[in-house]
């Protein structure tokens, strides 16, 4: 449905678009039946586990638990028929969990295992930046005392006299987890990127704001009021005028300014 916009700025239905809904529920008129332009299969048995358009259309980004690849779109002039051309592995990310294009086209951000957000150059086919500064910093010594306990034994239950067993083959929830980051989106006018974090071993969940400008971290927001800590986000959107639309869970809605780092003042009123 159409006809409403955050505060009525960027974002906002045009009168066009409104009256093309009259008579109609509210719904948009179908412009035109979808037409089939090109299909193409990936080789090999792995899985896909994400992949990405960008707005213009011209580039494909697909990524399975080995490689990232990236297609190109080619329109023959003289026929009308589209190609895909397979172009150069971006260098510097091995493989993707989540995939997304800045509105303008020129920038693919690939999310790792890990989390680590890589900043993809289209025109230059490498990565040239990695955020991390939403990922939790993990000591040294953290990691040789989380090692020890995890190698650690214990006696067999009901044997105190027997020989100590070591724990080995036992997988915890914490061993399996989930991906540290959830979610990620670009704004529209390509200044801000904003990243969602989980709760899991070693880190809190979280949202945090980078400026695509000078690529470094803008903000991390404060938890919705009566939360210590930040609910697990269904989605999100960041519109041109900097505002963030997150929805959590008990389907609530919040909305943030990121330039301020605070609530905008329709959010501040329900809360």
């Amino acid at each position: 449905r159409l006809g409403e916009g955050l505060h009525g700025g960027p974002g906002g239905a045009t009168n066009e678009a409104v009256d093309s809904t009259k008579g109609h529920d509210g719904m948009m008129k179908l412009a035109a039946a979808p037409t089939h332009v090109v299909r193409a299969k990936l080789g090999g048995s792995r899985r896909t586990l994400c992949s990405a358009i960008s707005p213009d259309g011209k580039f494909i980004a697909v990524s399975d638990t080995h490689a990232l690849r990236l297609f190109q779109l080619v329109l023959n002039e003289e026929n009308g028929e589209y190609r895909i051309e397979k172009q150069d592995t971006p260098k510097g990310v091995n493989a993707a969990h989540q995939l997304v294009f800045t509105p303008d086209g020129k920038v693919l951000v690939a999310v790792g295992a890990s989390g680590t957000v890589h900043v993809i150059d289209l025109q230059a086919r490498e990565a040239t930046t990695r955020l991390t500064a939403h990922v939790p910093k993990v000591s040294s010594a953290a990691i040789a005392l989380e090692r020890a306990a995890k190698s650690g034994v214990k006696r067999k239950s009901g044997d105190e006299g027997a020989e100590p067993v070591a724990n080995k083959g036992v997988v915890s929830v914490e061993d399996i987890g989930c991906p540290p980051v959830s979610h990620v989106c670009c704004s529209a006018d390509n200044q801000w990127l904003a990243v969602v974090t989980t709760k899991g071993h070693r880190r809190v969940a979280g949202v945090h704001v980078y400026s695509l400008d000078n690529l470094k971290l803008h903000a991390t927001l404060p938890a919705p009021p009566g939360h210590a800590y930040w609910p697990p986000v269904s989605a999100m959107s960041l519109s041109a005028s900097g505002i963030l639309a997150l929805a959590v869970r008990d389907n609530g809605v919040l909305t943030y300014d990121v330039e301020s780092k605070e609530l905008t003042p329709w959010s501040s009123a329900l809360a």
